[in-house]
């Protein structure tokens, strides 16, 4: 969810048809802070490619980075 979320704040046109580095390079190119976006997409990578549900620490990191991201953009 938090990566759909940076996704939208982006403004990431058509993301599904996109990989999530190509999103995650418009979420940078857009102003947000290049770690806290590479941070997300790994998770998401980890969670949407992997074969486990998301971890306690996994949901925590997304939900504290997706904060971290809030008022960031210029």
């Amino acid at each position: 969810r938090a990566w759909v979320e940076l996704v939208a704040r982006a403004g990431v046109d058509r993301p599904r048809t996109r990989t999530p580095r190509d999103c995650a390079r418009q979420a940078v190119e857009t102003g947000f802070d290049p770690s806290h976006v590479d941070r997300l997409r790994r998770t998401f990578e980890d969670v949407r490619y992997g074969t486990t549900t998301p971890t306690d620490e996994q949901t925590r990191l997304a939900r504290e980075t997706l904060a971290s991201l809030d008022g960031e953009r210029a």
